[in-house]
């Protein structure tokens, strides 16, 4: 007679990439079947389902998902070796992976790791049960869908219902001829822009024109009916040209554009300020007298007054640009190499414009670095984190890419002159699957210490590395063969960033995971070492006492320590909002309520900080605020006892992803603001603004005070930089990764070299 030994085991902890997630069973049979690997005793389905509760969600709500693998007779199957499973959520004919996390709350820190646009998650061998946690915000049907190689697995079909209603919205064109009629969608949102059902009447307002009811604009109205769904229909028309505002409901502002007559001349705008040897974006458009119109043919424009490309990385020179019909404006590129530039652009029949163009030093590439202004790493495939440099030695940490195993990853790269290479680069295997590098810091002997992430007994530990500045190898005097593991909370650790002391210590942030009545939050976390590795102390905290002592989640990403005090940046959450957080910690690792400051940039409360700087009196924060649908950079002034003195943004040409990683202060006072912002087609570029002392783009600087460069042929992404030479030497030495597929390697840790001096 055959025997089987089922055994459950049953655990709140959880792991991310190469372990277990939340709930978790192990299936053994003491088949002898089973042992030689008979198919019968193998995964063969998958199965997803709610863990508690039916199929019908509400959009944002964080729920539990059980995923179970069985053989072909439906009994619990489990995999000899990890194996990988892809989900996503797919509604309508659009996938998305970024809605499934690895612990409860669903909070940023723990999203599962992404491949192909698809959440990655690992059955461990023996593992048939795992939980992931969903965070799904569009409304609707939808399905959860797994890609598992040889298994078969079927779609859960959930229904995702809106949350509360906060909003109105309003849907159409936002570009009209004068006196001409066209619909306008309205509905009633949750703060997902979900529509919300249930009938309803609400008032309408314009700044100019008016509604009406009727498709003819015949039958005025100041109202609109929503229907069952929690939508409905008016109609717009303006006999005047100009930028109208329509309100629904006292509630979200659309705008529409209103132009009159046929186009009678080309209009080109673009900056005015733009940086020797960088590529600026020029607009090209029609208009009738000041008004934007559009031509009902394709217009032939021709840019003169210097070279014109297709590109972003002005790399494509091109003679003219066709506008479509119907199209407002297209947009071409211009390298400026002289000092001053007078850019034209004319069509046949139509009037032409003509923009004058400073060329400016300050911000522009420095080509006679390598010849290129830039170097690469030639090394494993590496994501940047983080910077740091002593002397001619700049160095940049990152992690290894691979869907089964990461590793912490530094270059070391020598700057001499106008030369600079790869002295060398070193993956450091930590201990789990999952290392992840995230700060980096040089201490006086110039050996590198790198903090980051690992997974050791089912759990998350902060891990230090220290590296010998020389050659990159593991400095055995520190901890055990150059690792220190460190575990502080009940749920697990993060490391984000690191700073050394005067006096060799080392102090470590980052964020730490305890149980709370809601579920999990995490604190802010710190952690002082002295200069062999061995903990000194620790303390966690929170934000609470700013937030009403609401529960919420605060985490550590950057840090400056002094002989007596050290200041910490990161965010706070309240709520679903996001702020930046400062603290300023005593040489105890204290911290009091009075020296924690939360900043709100407003719009859509999501603001995190990554990056600080102190100088003087003064301590800077940077990192992004979300206006609209995207993120752009946001700095903030403060005292150092935490009063808040100045706070300013600056977006990047209307692309998505502008994030501060760095922060550098020139002598001047200036602030140089160092990260990547999105750039259509690319991804994400090296991104560099300049600030005043009170957080006022400084328009002198680079393109009217912002610069992106493309090292390589998809996206780069800047971890931070430093401040190198003196007076009109001054220079910035800017590193991150850049992507570069057609080497075969992916990503490759690089640094480019820009003039700063005025």
């Amino acid at each position: 007679m055959k025997r089987v030994i089922e055994i459950a085991i049953w655990s709140l902890s959880a792991l991310s990439l190469g372990g277990c997630f939340g709930l978790m069973s192990f299936s053994q049979r003491g088949d002898s079947d089973a042992l030689r690997g008979d198919a019968n005793f193998l995964p063969a389905r998958l199965t997803i389902l709610r863990a508690i509760g039916g199929t019908n969600l509400t959009a944002g709500d964080c729920v539990a998902m059980n995923l179970s693998l069985s053989n072909t007779a439906g009994d619990p199957a489990s995999p000899k070796s990890p194996m990988e499973v892809l989900l996503v959520v797919v509604q309508g004919t659009e996938e998305t992976g970024d809605s499934f996390y690895t612990h409860e709350g669903c909070s940023a820190l723990n999203r599962a790791p992404r491949v192909a646009g698809r959440s990655l998650i690992v059955f461990g061998a023996g593992v048939s049960q795992l939980t992931v946690y969903l965070r799904h915000t569009r409304a609707g049907n939808a399905k959860i869908r797994a890609y598992v190689p040889s298994v078969q697995s079927g779609d859960y079909i959930v229904n995702v219902g809106p949350t509360s209603p906060n909003a109105y919205t309003l849907s159409g064109p936002s570009f009209l001829q004068t006196g001409v009629c066209r619909e306008y969608g309205v509905a009633r949102t949750d703060r997902y822009l979900n529509a919300y059902p249930g009938p309803q009447t609400i008032s309408l307002e314009a700044s100019s024109g008016s509604f009406f009811s009727n498709s003819n604009c015949s039958s005025p109205t100041s109202t609109v009916t929503l229907n069952s769904s929690g939508t409905g229909t008016t109609y717009y028309l303006n006999d005047a040209a100009g930028e109208n505002d329509l309100i629904a409901g006292n509630s979200t502002i659309f705008v529409v554009t209103t132009q009159a007559g046929l186009p009678s001349r080309v209009a080109i705008e673009g900056a005015t300020q733009l940086g020797r040897d960088l590529c600026g974006r020029y607009e090209i458009g029609l208009q009738e007298g000041p008004n934007p119109t559009v031509s009902d043919q394709s217009t032939l424009i021709t840019p003169s007054g210097g070279n014109f490309y297709s590109n972003p990385t002005c790399s494509v020179q091109i003679p003219s640009k066709l506008l479509p019909a119907q199209t407002e404006k297209v947009s071409v590129f211009y390298k400026a190499t002289g000092n001053t530039a007078t850019l034209r652009a004319n069509a046949s029949g139509l009037a032409e414009d003509s923009e004058n163009v400073a060329i400016t030093s300050a911000g522009a590439l420095d080509v006679a670095l390598n010849g290129s202004g830039r170097v690469l790493a030639n090394g494993p495939s590496a994501a940047a984190s983080a910077v740091a440099a002593s002397g001619n030695n700049v160095f940049v940490a990152g992690t290894s890419q691979s869907t089964t195993d990461s590793d912490f990853v530094v270059a070391k790269f020598v700057v001499s002159g106008n030369t600079a290479s790869l002295s060398w680069i070193q993956t450091v295997d930590v201990g789990s699957t999952r290392d992840v590098a995230h700060g980096l810091a040089v201490d006086a002997s110039g050996n590198v210490l790198v903090v980051g992430t690992t997974v050791e007994s089912g759990r998350d530990h902060v891990a230090v590395v220290r590296l010998l500045g020389t050659n990159g190898g593991a400095d055995g005097s520190f901890g055990d063969a150059g690792v220190v593991k460190t575990s502080v909370g009940s749920l697990g650790d993060s490391g984000h960033a690191v700073s050394i002391q005067p006096n060799g210590q080392i102090l470590v942030v980052g964020a730490s995971r305890r149980a709370s009545g809601s579920g999990e939050v995490s604190d802010m976390l710190a952690i002082r070492y002295d200069s062999s590795g061995a903990e000194q102390a620790s303390n966690t905290f929170n934000f609470n006492s700013k937030r009403g002592d609401a529960e919420g989640d605060d985490a550590a990403y950057a840090v400056v320590a002094t002989s007596s005090v050290a200041y910490v940046a990161g965010y706070g959450r309240a709520g679903r909002y996001l702020n930046m957080a400062f603290a300023r910690m005593e040489s105890d690792l204290s911290v009091s309520s009075g020296t924690q400051t939360l900043i709100d940039f407003g719009e859509n409360h999501h603001d995190v900080a990554n990056a600080i700087a102190v100088s003087g009196s003064n301590v800077y924060l940077g990192g992004y605020t979300r206006k609209g649908n995207q993120n752009v950079f946001a700095v903030a002034r403060l005292s150092t006892s935490g009063a808040l003195q100045n706070q300013g943004t600056l977006a990047f040409d209307g692309e998505n992803n502008g994030v501060v990683k760095g922060l550098v202060i020139q002598e001047d006072g200036k602030v140089l603001a160092i990260g990547y912002a999105g750039e259509e087609g690319y991804g994400n570029a090296f991104a560099v603004a300049r600030f005043s002392a009170t957080l006022t783009p400084d328009l002198a600087f680079a393109t009217n005070g912002r610069l992106k460069l493309h090292l390589g042929d998809g996206a780069d992404e800047a971890a931070g930089g430093v401040l190198v030479g003196s007076g009109t030497s001054r220079r910035l030495i800017v590193a991150g990764s850049t992507a570069l597929p057609t080497s075969g390697n992916p990503k490759s840790l690089a640094a480019a070299r820009f003039n700063v001096a005025d």
